[in-house]
């Protein structure tokens, strides 16, 4: 009986022992900062969106609803007059809600209204992608044919790195 106790107090201090040293984390270099990845930075490490997501009010099949989308780039995207920046989303099974473009019958124009908060003492004109100063154009183009919707930054505005940027997209028929 006391054989039997020390066999198994002994297997439970090794499987102990071994528990403990899976909590210890490995000790990976960061590549996206290591000098010694630096000619490699841009293909092991591309620029992204820190955060993205989509929100659907209401949200159910076949609803016509609002779209709330939040991006956070990992860098700053300038956008000027000789290089707009462009956000493209690709909705499979979405159905837009807007007026046919006059310049493309293909597309279909879905407003967008920028929904960032105005920071406590600061001017509404001045605040980063408010409803007075949006980021966006306040129209997007859904293309029919290819099912891309564009969202189109502002001349001489930029989607600034680490912050989010929230619009609201109306509307589009959720999938079934």
């Amino acid at each position: 009986w006391v054989r039997s106790l020390l066999q198994w107090g002994l297997a439970a201090g090794v499987l102990l022992r071994a528990f403990s040293q899976s909590l210890v984390p490995t000790d990976w270099p960061d590549i996206c900062i290591a000098e010694e990845y630096l000619s490699d930075r841009q293909v092991l490490c591309p620029d992204i969106f820190l955060v993205s997501s989509l929100g659907f009010n209401p949200l159910y099949p076949k609803a016509n609803s609002k779209v709330t989308l939040i991006l956070q780039p990992s860098t700053t995207l300038p956008s000027e007059t000789a290089k707009l920046q462009y956000i493209d989303l690709y909705l499979p099974g979405f159905e837009p809600i807007g007026n046919v473009s006059i310049q493309d019958s293909r597309d279909r124009i879905l407003s967008v209204t920028a929904r960032n908060p105005v920071i406590v003492g600061q001017d509404p004109l001045d605040g980063y992608n408010t409803e007075l100063n949006p980021t966006f154009e306040s129209f997007g183009r859904w293309n029919t044919l290819t099912g891309r919707f564009r969202l189109t930054v502002r001349a001489s505005r930029s989607l600034l790195k680490d912050v989010d940027v929230e619009v609201e997209i109306c509307c589009m028929t959720l999938p079934a």
